[in-house]
């Protein structure tokens, strides 16, 4: 048997085809001009080492040239690849010397190869010969590594085949011929064997070139040749492992050797037969097939600005998000329409939109049933045809029998948050897709992905939405309530003293405006309600002196009776009478509240510097700087228990911030508390002098 014969001739084949690829689909850039050179030279290579193994003929000066011609041609490819990056792993002079270096070993190569027959060479040519080829896949082994650990992790992908086929390449001939010049003579097993070490290279190569657009080598063959192909080569291996196994022991299995030889190859064909008819395999053998033999079939890019573009679009303001969601699924495998499930509270998922289908009413399923378990477990795409046909792919999936019973239905997309099962989509019969491919399951399962987190973050909106709205009405309850609180008060002070100052008339005045003040803020809490809390009608110019006293007035039946400080001067600011009052009122009532009977509740104005400054001063127990930092102003926290609703304080200072003042607070504990009220202010003089 002719080894080296073998070899070279698989070799060439694998070459020859490659290039048969290439040159078909090669659209004129240079990167895939230099690729084709070198599969073309690698063929030349082979025939020559082919021929030698018949007719040991050819010098081994010319042997040695034709290496260099090949190794030269990958080198050069690998230099345009190298000038193609925008890189610094080589500098310009770096660059020309190694082109200009495999353009001396290239012409001496020549030049032996068409002189070796004519004119005699001394030894130290063909040393010079070994020397050069033990460089030359050096240089190319470097470039190798270095392309590889200075390519982006992302573009890594397509070419990382095509750095380890011709890194095996190098090593080997490195190898070779580091082995020649230590011992003196070529080894015939190493050299014999080298046809067929690159035939195995032949496929990573042409994965790569499939896997890059840049080089324009739209590498093409019918899928199903290859899937074919791909099987018979399979099988053929197979085959021979299996007969190889079974010599191996007939001899070694002495009396039960040929016993053993069939009951091998009865159990090792039963498997091939069973694994040939699995539906699954089959699919398996496509997937691969699909997956490192073909370009793309989808223009990302484009399907996901689409996707985005349909998710956010303006123009379907009429067609919610969840049928958008449908939309934009069904329109990447051209389906007519869809459906939409989405789990509710309840564990049930239920069908919540629809576009261009309709299903029953039964179609409700359980989080508990072995289909929802199934696509949650799985998370790919069902195909339903795929299933009807080969229901073992599916593990014998049960469908639901309106699933079963619904027109049309073609894929069940899982719809996938995280870990957990969102919802799910199934679409209609493609009008332009008649089979399934691995890349359309890949592509919608990763839509899913995407989806899933859109109506999760619409669900989200909605429910902060609805909070919002509960969390205003809370809010607006709050101050009603403490309103309502305010004039309770005021009214059961009247109600607790009427036995015994009933028949007094001072009183019965005092009770009367104080009734009379009840109503105006009942009605205007009524007036209020009807419209917004915070909608001001009865801005006008307000004394402030009037009002501070006013408040004072209220204030003098509860213990410690307060004081009042007014200056020269009267104070006017334009602002909501009722509200000022309210937010005075509920300082002092604070104060009051903090300060013992024996104790001082101090109120003092006074103006400066285009402010008026309203000071109020209690004696009582303080506050420390803690609390004021951190729960002071903070709504709807109090330390008065149930009678307090914790909005007093915080609404006063709301409300002089809408008027650009501001509220400080100076306290300490056991001492005492000054809340100071600064507001912009006109008085009457400064008005009457304009």
């Amino acid at each position: 048997m002719n080894i080296g014969l073998i070899s070279y001739s698989l070799g060439g084949i694998c070459f020859a085809v490659l290039s048969i690829l290439l040159v078909t689909s090669w659209q004129g850039r240079i990167q895939g001009g230099l690729l084709v050179l070198a599969s073309i030279t690698s063929i030349f290579w082979n025939g020559i080492q082919a021929y030698e193994a018949i007719y040991y003929s050819i010098p081994a000066s010319i042997l040695v040239a034709t290496d260099i011609i090949k190794l030269s041609a990958w080198i050069i490819f690998l230099l345009g690849l190298l000038n193609n990056r925008e890189s610094n792993i080589l500098p310009a002079w770096g660059k020309k010397a190694l082109y200009l270096t495999c353009l001396a070993a290239l012409c001496y190569s020549i030049f032996v190869y068409f002189n070796e027959m004519d004119i005699g060479f001394p030894g130290y040519y063909y040393t010079l010969l070994l020397y050069s080829m033990l460089l030359l896949p050096l240089i190319g082994l470097v470039l190798v590594e270095q392309l590889y650990r200075n390519t982006q992790s992302e573009q890594l992908w397509a070419i990382k085949y095509l750095f380890l086929a011709l890194a095996g390449l190098f090593i080997y001939d490195i190898f070779l011929y580091s082995n020649n010049i230590l011992f003196k003579e070529i080894n015939r097993e190493l050299w014999e064997s080298r046809g067929g070490v690159y035939a195995l290279l032949v496929p990573l190569i042409a994965i790569s070139a499939a896997r890059n657009p840049q080089w324009s080598l739209g590498v093409h063959v019918s899928r199903n040749v290859v899937f074919y192909t791909t099987s018979l080569v399979s099988v053929g291996v197979y085959l021979l492992v299996i007969s190889i196994s079974g010599y191996y022991i007939k001899i070694y299995g002495g009396g039960w050797g040929t016993f053993a030889q069939i009951l091998f190859v009865a159990i090792t064909g039963i498997i091939m037969s069973v694994l040939f008819f699995s539906g699954h395999v089959r699919a398996r053998v496509k997937q691969f097939v699909g997956t490192h033999f073909y370009s793309y079939k989808y223009d990302y890019r484009e399907e996901w600005l689409r996707l985005m573009r349909i998710l956010s679009a303006s123009h379907d303001e009429g067609m919610p998000l969840q049928q958008r969601v449908i939309k934009a699924v069904s329109q990447i495998v051209e389906s007519p329409g869809g459906c939409l499930w989405v789990k509710m509270e309840n564990e049930l998922y239920v069908p919540v939109a629809n576009w261009n289908m309709t299903v029953s009413e039964k179609a409700i399923l359980s989080e508990t049933t072995d289909f929802i378990h199934f696509i949650r477990s799985h998370q790919g795409v069902v195909n339903i045809y795929e299933y009807n046909k080969y229901p073992e792919k599916y593990e014998n999936l049960d469908l639901p029998d309106w699933l079963k019973e619904l027109n049309k239905a073609w894929l069940i997309i899982p719809i996938v948050l995280g870990e957990e099962l969102y919802g799910f989509i199934i679409i209609l019969q493609s009008i332009g897709i008649v089979e399934q491919s691995w890349e359309d399951s890949e592509l919608l399962r990763t839509v899913g992905q995407q989806i899933a987190s859109y109506l999760a973050q619409q669900e989200v909106a909605q429910k902060l939405a609805e909070t919002r709205q509960f969390d205003a009405f809370n809010r607006l309850s709050a101050y009603v309530v403490h309103d309502l609180k305010n004039v309770v008060a005021q009214l059961g002070l009247v109600v607790s003293n009427a036995s015994r100052h009933k028949d007094n008339p001072e009183f019965m005045a005092d009770a009367i405006t104080t009734v009379e003040s009840a109503v105006s803020k009942m009605n205007r809490m009524l007036a209020q309600l009807r419209k917004s809390r915070f909608t001001d009608e009865s801005i006008s110019r307000v004394s402030l002196n009037s009002l501070l006293q006013t408040v004072v007035k209220q204030r003098a039946n509860i213990a410690p009776v307060p004081t009042l400080a007014l200056p020269d001067k009267e104070i006017s600011i334009e602002l909501d009478s009722e509200r000022m009052a309210s937010v005075i009122e509920h300082l002092v009532q604070n104060a009051q509240e903090a300060t013992p009977a024996g104790g001082e509740v101090n109120i003092t104005m006074q103006g400066e510097e285009g402010m008026v400054i309203i000071r109020i001063e209690d004696t009582g127990s303080g506050m420390d700087k803690e609390f004021i930092r951190k729960r002071l102003f903070r709504p709807f926290d109090t330390t008065k228990g149930n009678a307090g609703m914790g909005v007093g304080v915080y609404e006063s200072r709301e409300f002089i911030h809408q008027l650009g003042g501001a509220i400080t607070v100076e306290s300490e504990v056991g001492k005492g508390t000054v809340f100071s009220i600064r507001i912009p202010y006109v008085s009457r003089d400064n008005r009457d002098g304009q």
